[in-house]
């Protein structure tokens, strides 16, 4: 543990100053695939603009109407702060083939606990045993296909990943440089995760400050 944080602190302490200013959005609008086979009878948790519970509805019902809804994003991040990043599957019903730089998903009806949901995104994702996810904030995020909360975490983990294939078409492994570089050029990247990064990587630069301090 004593050399992966000495490995994260080094690997922030030399990117940050490129990482003050808010790396403009330019990512292609979002999408949507209401033809897409995955869930579509599963139970949404439909809440309100202010992020209170309202009732269920269908997965189908929820994007076709632009539901208001909860998600997570998970920043699973590796001991070269590397990010797992991946190629969203053609079959997902948001942004379909988008790059996705989180795991994560819509929460169910069922899901009372939106830290064990966001645990169970990465266990079936990417084959994470024993998930950990740590939960730092939430935001509103709109736009034209989704309105959500989306409920932010990020999970280190040093061993292996196994990609969910019927929901992931590719894994790669970007770190911040590449990140901005992929955003600044336009990439096909899931516009509401470009604002989770956004907000959280301030956030993330300052929990690798506090391991640090914990040694």
């Amino acid at each position: 543990m004593k050399h992966t944080l000495r490995r994260l602190l080094s690997t922030t302490s030399s990117i940050k100053d490129r990482h003050n200013a808010k790396p403009p959005i330019a990512t292609p609008p979002s999408s949507l695939n209401l033809a897409s086979t995955l869930a579509q009878d599963e139970l949404i948790l439909v809440v309100d603009d202010q992020d209170q519970p309202m009732r269920s509805a269908s997965r189908l019902e929820m994007r076709q109407n632009n539901l208001w809804h909860r998600s997570t994003s998970i920043f699973t991040i590796n001991e070269e702060q590397k990010f797992i990043v991946q190629k969203r599957s053609m079959n997902k019903d948001y942004c379909p083939g988008f790059i996705d730089l989180a795991a994560g998903g819509v929460v169910a009806f069922q899901d009372t606990d939106i830290d064990l949901s966001a645990a169970r995104e990465l266990e079936e994702e990417l084959g994470i045993t024993a998930p950990n996810p740590q939960y730092l904030f939430k935001f509103k995020y709109e736009d034209s296909n989704t309105r959500c909360w989306n409920y932010v975490y990020y999970q280190i983990w040093l061993g292996k990943v196994i990609p969910q294939e019927s929901e992931i078409e590719a894994l790669f492994y970007w770190d911040e440089g590449k990140i901005r570089e992929m955003i600044e050029r336009g990439a096909k990247i899931a516009p509401d995760v470009v604002q989770a990064y956004q907000l959280f990587l301030p956030r993330w630069h300052g929990v690798v400050r506090g391991l640090g301090k914990k040694k």
